[in-house]
């Protein structure tokens, strides 16, 4: 057997302080390659475990943004039901405050304004024939005044300020702008209705 120390080679017949040199130069050969190994080995694991954090990051980040744009889509699509609705809402009691408005300010007038309430009757007589026995009942408060311009009206403490009675040979009818009032909230309501639908 051949062994190489330091660039010669010897024959296998060493003394016993040449294997011990031996020993010792191939204990400390492999001690370094044994330290080198471990060295190349811990410098692969970093890089490899260097790797698997960065993908792992990578997919990480990735199904982080999955999620974040669908929780956005999601908040988006919450929102804009939340916009819609709002204006629904908004739309509604704006029309239900003009609505409220107007009909105080009706009320005012022809409660007030004897001339508005003359024209509202006439404009409720003129599409009836009277005879001279039918009658136009009114609170007192108005008849004075209407009495002037409709020779057929009569006081009546029972009728309402702003309203009037028609008393006919074919029955009775009320005139009463807040019934009229009613049917244009009404058909107020069902325009906006239609229109919320058309748009949503």
């Amino acid at each position: 057997m051949t062994y190489k120390i330091k660039g010669k080679y010897k024959s296998s017949k060493l003394n016993s302080s040449q294997y011990l040199e031996l020993a010792k130069k191939t204990k400390e050969s492999a001690t370094q390659y044994k330290a080198s190994l471990i060295k190349e080995t811990r410098v692969q694991i970093a890089l490899e475990a260097k790797k698997i954090k960065n993908k792992a990051k990578e997919q990480g980040l990735k199904q982080g943004l999955k999620k974040a744009e669908s929780l956005l889509q999601k908040n988006n699509l919450e929102f804009e039901n939340f916009k819609k609705n709002l204006f629904k809402k908004i739309q509604k009691e704006s029309l239900t405050l003009a609505i409220s408005l107007a009909k105080k300010i009706i009320g005012e007038e022809l409660e007030t304004n004897t001339k508005s309430l003359t024209n509202f009757i006439k404009a409720g007589i003129a599409k009836i024939k009277l005879k001279n026995n039918d009658k136009i009942l009114l609170n007192p408060a108005h008849y004075k005044e209407i009495k002037k311009e409709i020779d057929i009206v009569e006081s009546d403490k029972k009728i309402e300020k702003g309203k009037a009675k028609i008393t006919t040979h074919s029955g009775t009818i009320n005139i009463d702008w807040e019934n009229s009032f009613e049917d244009l909230k009404n058909n107020l309501y069902q325009q906006l209705e239609e229109k919320l639908i058309q748009n949503a």
